[in-house]
């Protein structure tokens, strides 16, 4: 019986300081704090927010998903009308990455 070693095991692993290891993605992770903290000064107000919670937690039957806000419908219609690969563009511009 002969043994067979696949080419996978034989790639060299490069090791992260774990110190340095998140630093990588520090500029991402700024743009994305800026996006959230615009969103939320931008979002619905939190009654708005308080008063969907409600209502899905009472209903019968609530949807698998819910959206509060112009700007969550606009989101989800962008992204069911716009090829995948422009839809992309756009969140990439809008998450500024």
């Amino acid at each position: 019986m002969s043994q067979l070693a696949s080419r996978c095991c034989h790639t060299s692993l490069i090791l992260f300081d774990n110190h340095n290891s998140l630093a990588v993605y520090e500029s991402a992770r700024q743009s994305m704090l800026r996006f959230v903290r615009n969103a939320v000064k931008q979002g619905p107000d939190p009654e708005q927010v308080a008063r969907r919670i409600v209502q899905l937690a009472t209903s019968a039957a609530p949807p698998l998903r819910s959206y509060v806000g112009p700007r969550a419908r606009l989101l989800v219609a962008l992204r069911q009308w716009l090829p995948q690969r422009i839809f992309e563009r756009v969140r990439r511009r809008v998450f500024q990455l």
